[in-house]
């Protein structure tokens, strides 16, 4: 039996239902499905886009998607089980359909094949972005020719549309430095207080044009993940004087030692951070060490440093530091902390905020467990892994059945014997 029709009426009262409901993924897809199939030519369409655009006003911009196929023109590239419809860009709509304004979010990154030079030319001048307050560009200016992602980026950084803008991400592009540097000297975004540039191969010279830019005063949170950025580049960062607003720092995956590091706890960019992620770099006891000691960290709540070697006596530098009292979540996967470094974290007075405790890979054994265990100073605690250890069926079961530990922390003994 063949499904009804929806009258423009329908389409109104299910419009009005799903506003009326609490802001969600599930409501904003609902909504955005209703629109696609509005016929263009029904002036009710109108009448529901202008109703929307008020209800939404309450709704975040992060679920605000804007719906591809709104204003964007698409080839099917695959159908499978596996992906469900997987699509390749072929135009820009124009105009595009009254509902693309609704959006909040541009996510191109799911695109197979990226996008050309001259799509990207096209997309950076189309005058339809100027009510987005998101830009996800993730993988998609990726060019097997060199030069190919920093001409993309370029040409983005000159649009003229984007000034409203206020998260880019660029990762996994290869822009370069040359990219890097016209992306944050462009005065086409000076809303910017979100921007991901990660694995782009930025280097020590794409760190400095970031630390150079008086543009991005305004940055709250700033990705530089996989970069190649080592101890000059940490200098140039450390030596701005406009990024002391950053609130969230991720320079996971680069190539800075203790010397990088210390510039870094010497300089304002610290002074307002709550998350800093310096995982999978080459630091050592010495650097947990100036971590430990520097009281610009007094306002971090989330700490990264899995894949460093900083050992049992970084971590119990760590342990001992009052200005990391406010920590919810400490990750330190893989970072030699032994028994010694568990029992420092255990019997530490300043832990005790910890809502999420990494120490996996870690070589710690049954007596680091017995600690963790007995401890008094864990009683927030939500997560702790321990996946990846030596602890054998004794200290599994101390910590399974610890008075201190909450009942309801969530333990990880996955792969326990190396």
């Amino acid at each position: 039996m063949p499904t009804p029709q929806l009258t423009a009426q329908d389409r109104l009262e299910l419009l009005r239902g799903v506003l009326y409901e609490d802001p969600s993924p599930e409501g904003w897809a609902r909504l955005c499905a209703l629109f696609d199939g509005w016929d263009l030519d029904d002036e009710s369409l109108l009448v529901g886009v202008d109703y929307a655009q008020e209800r939404l006003r309450g709704w975040p911009d992060a679920l605000r998607d804007s719906p591809l196929s709104l204003g964007l023109g698409l080839s099917l590239y695959e159908r499978s089980g596996i992906h469900g419809a997987r699509w390749c860009f072929s135009a820009l709509r124009e105009p595009p359909h009254p509902a693309w304004a609704l959006g909040r979010a541009l996510d191109l990154s799911p695109l197979v094949g990226g996008l050309s030079e001259p799509e990207v030319e096209a997309l950076a001048q189309w005058p339809h972005l100027g009510h987005l307050s998101a830009l996800l560009l993730d993988r998609v200016f990726f060019s097997a020719t060199p030069g190919g992602g920093d001409a993309r980026a370029v040409a983005l950084s000159r649009s003229p549309w984007l000034r409203a803008l206020e998260r880019l991400s660029l990762t996994y592009n290869r822009i370069g430095p040359r990219g890097a540097s016209f992306v944050v000297g462009s005065s086409s975004l000076p809303s910017l207080v979100d921007l991901d540039l990660s694995a782009n191969r930025l280097g020590d010279m794409g760190a400095t044009f970031i630390g150079a830019s008086p543009l991005l005063s305004g940055l709250r949170a700033l990705g530089l993940s996989s970069n190649g950025i080592g101890d000059p580049g940490a200098r140039a960062l450390a030596r701005s004087p406009h990024l002391a607003g950053v609130e969230r720092l991720n320079l996971s995956g680069n190539l800075l030692s203790d010397l990088g590091l210390e510039a870094l706890v010497r300089a304002p960019l610290l002074s307002n951070l709550t998350h800093l992620d310096l995982s999978r770099n080459r630091l050592t006891a010495r650097g947990a060490r100036l971590l430990a000691a520097c009281p610009r960290l007094s306002g971090l709540t989330r700490l990264n440093l899995s894949d460093n070697d900083i050992g049992a006596q970084g971590v119990e530098a760590l342990a001992g530091s009052p200005f990391l009292r406010g920590l919810s979540a400490l990750s330190l996967f893989n970072c030699l902390a032994l028994d010694q470094g568990a029992a420092a974290l255990a019997s530490s007075p300043y832990i005790k905020s910890l809502n999420r405790l990494d120490l996996s890979s870690n070589h710690i054994g049954r007596r680091g467990a017995s600690a963790l265990a007995a401890s008094e100073n864990l009683s927030l605690l939500d997560e702790l892994d321990l996946a990846g250890n030596l602890i054998e069926e004794e200290g599994r079961r101390a910590l399974a059945t610890s008075a201190s530990l909450p009942s309801a922390v969530r333990l990880a003994f996955a792969i326990s014997r190396w």
